[in-house]
């Protein structure tokens, strides 16, 4: 019994087969050896196929190049955005391409010195599921015209229009006049990247301008130019800036109380810029006509800062630039109009300080900038006499920084007790030949009347609000 008890144990043994424990750590072996041999298999796949997609890609780039120098017109080959698509893979194919001068520079359309030697060519293919780390194709050449562009006797005149975020600004007609005659001798439309290229031009000096319904210059002019010399077998470049005008409402007298408000016929307004770039605006009245439009709208180029607007003829220590017709009156300072040029005052713990209307500016947009004045009322002016604000030496302790450079402005006959807007600043009143007394002005707004003097300070600062 014990014999046949053994052998029965032994049998019983060897049918028991795996535990649980050794199938769980083989199926975990299995995975691991499984895992490592399917992300091999897959990496080669990928490899496979990014080497066969890479090896079409330059052919495609190759092809791209072989086009570029088969183009029947240089100056008409330009850049290029364009998918192709191949079996079940979509490539991307970009062109680039930039004239470069004898004097080695790449300047955009090639407006730049010197006389153009050839053209750089650089296109660059991608394509749809690129592996992580993986680069684009690229293919370099460089392109020379067939003939030269300039003969000994004419001269080429490259044309650069962008806008204001930089790019090109497409469709604008270019025209080159003679500065002698006014002749236009040559035009062009610009293409996709802004560039516009006038050959065959005879040697002189010609004024460049470009021009496109709604649009405005850098200069705030419809029609922006530059004057260039053009002489035989070599390029002269013009660099110009158009963009879609962005329409700038000024809301004058922002402050003003409920009823008419009388503006001066001849107001100033400045407008400024990014550094401090100033150009001037001149509200002007034709004839007698009393002016009480307090809004006036002005398309304007959409600097990325937008505009600062200030009442009055601010001039800095440096008089600034002409804009457009406009002229600044004289050389020197005249710091009263700029709210920002008067000083921040605390009294009773209450800070008050200056701050510039400003009005955002975008391409094809419109904003307003609401333009608080000085706002006085006066009474006891005769029918007749004609109002006149002429500028004074400020009060002593008033804060007005001052004005160097003297100012006038005209009212025209307006009637007694009439509410006027001024630029901030230190006036004084007369109607016709006759000093308005200090007894006849109201403050509407914030300032000081001196009776000493018959002058009256409209003072810009506000509270800061917390």
């Amino acid at each position: 019994m014990n014999a046949l008890r053994h052998r029965l144990s032994l049998a019983g043994t060897r049918e028991a087969g795996f535990s649980l424990i050794e199938v769980v750590v083989a199926l975990f072996v299995f995975t691991i050896i499984a895992t490592g041999t399917a992300y091999a298999l897959l990496s080669v796949i990928q490899l496979n196929r990014d080497s066969r997609v890479r090896h079409v890609a330059a052919n495609l780039a190759a092809e791209e190049i072989d086009l570029a120098h088969d183009a029947a017109d240089i100056i008409t080959l330009g850049d290029l955005a364009r998918d192709r698509v191949l079996g079940t893979d979509t490539f991307h194919i970009t062109r680039t391409t930039e004239w470069v001068a004898s004097t080695g520079t790449d300047d955009a359309c090639g407006a730049g010195s010197g006389a153009l030697t050839y053209k750089r060519v650089n296109v660059e293919v991608s394509w749809n599921g690129m592996r992580r780390g993986s680069t684009p194709v690229r293919a370099d050449s460089i392109v020379t015209p067939n003939s030269h562009l300039n003969t000994a006797g004419s001269g080429t005149i490259l044309v650069s229009v962008t806008a204001a975020s930089g790019a090109g600004t497409p469709g604008v007609a270019v025209e080159a006049r003679l500065t002698t005659g006014g002749a236009v001798r040559a035009s062009a439309v610009t293409d996709a990247d802004g560039c516009a290229f006038l050959t065959g031009v005879a040697p002189g000096t010609y004024l460049v301008s470009a021009s496109r319904t709604g649009f405005v210059g850098a200069d705030h002019s419809v029609a922006p130019s530059k004057s260039i010399p053009v002489t035989a077998a070599s390029s002269a470049g013009a660099a110009l800036q158009l963009d879609r005008a962005s329409n700038i409402a000024v809301d004058y007298a922002s402050n003003r109380p409920a009823g008419t408000v009388h503006l001066p016929q001849n107001l100033v307004t400045t407008r400024l810029t990014t550094g401090d770039t100033v150009s001037v605006h001149r509200f002007a009245v034709s004839g007698t006509a009393v002016n009480t439009t307090v809004t006036r709208t002005t398309p304007l180029f959409p600097f990325a800062s937008g505009y600062e607007v200030v009442a009055g003829e601010y001039l800095a220590a440096v008089a600034p630039p002409a804009s457009g017709s406009a002229t600044p009156s004289a050389a020197g300072t005249c710091l009263s109009p700029d709210p920002k040029a008067w000083p921040a005052v605390t009294t009773s713990g209450v800070t008050r300080v200056g701050t510039r209307a400003w009005a955002a500016s975008t391409p094809g947009g419109s904003a307003t900038a609401r333009l608080p004045m000085g706002l006085v009322t006066v009474t006891g002016m005769a029918a007749t006499a004609s109002l006149t604000a002429t500028s004074a030496a400020p009060p002593v302790g008033s804060g007005d920084p001052g004005c160097a450079t003297p100012v006038v402005y005209t009212f025209g006959r307006v009637p007694s007790g009439s509410t006027i807007a001024l630029p901030f600043g230190t006036w004084k009143l007369t109607a016709g030949t006759t000093v308005i007394p200090a007894a006849s002005i109201t403050l509407n707004s914030r300032g000081i009347i001196t009776s000493a003097t018959n002058t009256v300070t409209l003072d810009p600062r506000e509270v800061v609000v917390p």
